[in-house]
C-alpha cells in the first residue's frame, strides 16, 4: 500500500508529517507562553503600605519610627511617605529625616544614609518619590527620625512602596 493516492496524487505522509511539525511547534509556543506568564507573575510588583508610630519623649530625645526591612528575596521601591500627628487634623511641629541603612538607630543614621528631610512648622507632611528614587534591600531598614516635635505627642507615619521579587530572571530583558 502506498502513502500517495494514485487517483488524486494526494500524499498522506506529507500531510501527516506537516501536522506533526505544526503540533510540535504549537507545543513549543504553549510552553514558552506558560514560562513567560510565570515570569510575569514573579516580576509584577505588588503595592504595600507600612506604618509606624510613637510618642515624642518629653526630654527632647529624637523619635525613631521604623518601617522595617523587606523580606528575603524581595526589595521595596518607596513611592510615598506621610508623617504627622495621630490624625491629619492634629497639628504638631517638628523636623524629620528619612533613612535607609543596615540598622535602624538614631545614633547611626548620619548623612550617608539620609534619603530625604523635611523641616516644617506643622505636620502632616507628604513626600512623593518617583520610580527609581528610593530602594530598600533585605539587608537595609527604612525609618524616620523626628526631632523638635511636640513633647508627649504621638507621631504616626505611613510608607507606600512597591514590593518587587528580587530573584526574577533577566533573560527577557536581553
Amino acid at each position: 500500500m502506498s502513502d500517495t493516492d494514485t487517483d488524486t496524487g494526494f500524499d498522506f505522509k506529507a500531510v501527516f508529517d506537516f501536522a506533526v511539525q505544526v503540533g510540535t511547534k504549537l507545543d513549543s509556543i504553549s510552553e514558552s507562553q506558560k514560562d513567560y506568564l510565570s515570569y510575569l507573575r514573579k516580576a509584577t510588583p505588588i503595592s504595600n503600605r507600612f506604618a509606624a508610630s510613637g510618642i515624642v519623649d518629653p526630654g527632647g530625645d529624637p523619635l525613631l519610627l521604623n518601617f522595617g526591612t523587606p523580606s528575603q528575596g524581595t526589595f521595596w521601591e518607596v513611592r510615598q511617605v506621610v508623617v504627622g500627628g495621630s490624625e491629619v487634623n492634629v497639628p504638631t511641629a517638628g523636623e524629620c529625616g528619612l533613612y535607609v541603612s543596615p540598622s535602624a538607630s538614631v545614633s547611626g543614621a548620619g548623612m550617608m544614609n539620609c534619603v530625604d528631610i523635611a523641616s516644617f512648622t506643622t505636620l502632616p507632611n507628604v513626600g512623593y518619590y518617583p520610580s527609581g528614587t528610593i530602594y530598600v534591600r533585605p539587608s537595609e531598614y527604612l525609618y524616620l527620625i523626628a526631632w523638635g516635635a511636640t513633647a508627649g505627642q504621638q507621631l504616626a507615619a505611613n510608607c507606600f512602596a512597591r514590593v518587587f521579587n528580587d530573584d526574577v530572571s533577566e533573560r527577557y530583558f536581553a
